[in-house]
């Protein structure tokens, strides 16, 4: 049983869980933004770690992963919507989501199949969202917007969400497992270059709200 459970651990598995460990310790719990962040982490946390345990008795993950990524990418959604120019919107494309999502996993795809549509809508209704604000902040000249470290954190997810979606986009089975140098599947590449990205910028916010956190003690 050992072995079976050190095989599912990977390198992802042990970066979400350090991430979601050192936020929990480190980020300062001052403002409602901070505890988004961390529910997101802990559901990813939870995710994977569920995930691993159902392989590893050779259960169904999909109904996980479906429900996961309602929550997950609606709160991103939310995430964004807090920061928005345009809170209507950013309420319209957070509920659109939110019930194409509960569409699409009863009616839809259904609960045994991974929803790939729910993942590549919610990473497209982000990305507008996320480019219509940033377009509504450079109009208005409010260039502090874009050093914030509120900005760091939004930002995170993007490639995350672009590389995925292309993935889920094509459902391509050969393109997913073309070699890179000969070496590296190309999903497992965008696989590890997202989340690492992810992941890793998440964890700059984190330092960046700890430092300011700590500065404003001492003041």
């Amino acid at each position: 049983m050992f072995p079976k459970i050190l095989a599912h651990i990977d390198f992802i598995y042990v970066f979400i869980s350090i991430t979601s460990l050192l936020a929990w310790i480190f980020l300062p719990k001052t403002k409602p933004f901070h505890f988004l962040i961390l529910i997101i982490l802990s559901i990813d946390f939870f995710t994977e770690t569920s995930s691993n345990l159902l392989r590893i008795f050779d259960l169904k993950i999909a109904l996980l992963y479906n429900i996961s990524i309602l929550f997950h990418h609606s709160l991103w959604l939310w995430l964004l919507l807090k920061n928005a120019l345009f809170p209507k919107l950013g309420k319209m494309m957070l509920l659109v989501f939110i019930l194409f999502g509960v569409f699409n996993l009863l009616f839809g795809v259904g609960i045994s199949t991974f929803n790939f549509s729910t993942f590549i809508v919610g990473a497209l209704l982000y990305l507008i969202g996320f480019i219509v604000e940033s377009f509504f902040r450079l109009k208005q000249e409010d260039f502090a917007f874009f050093h914030q470290n509120d900005f760091i954190v939004l930002s995170a997810p993007l490639l995350f969400f672009i590389g995925f979606s292309m993935m889920f986009g094509f459902r391509n089975h050969d393109l997913n497992a073309y070699l890179i140098l000969g070496k590296w599947e190309l999903y497992t590449v965008i696989s590890h270059m997202g989340n690492i990205i992810y992941y890793g910028m998440i964890l700059w916010y984190v330092y960046l709200e700890r430092q300011a956190f700590q500065l404003l003690k001492r003041v």
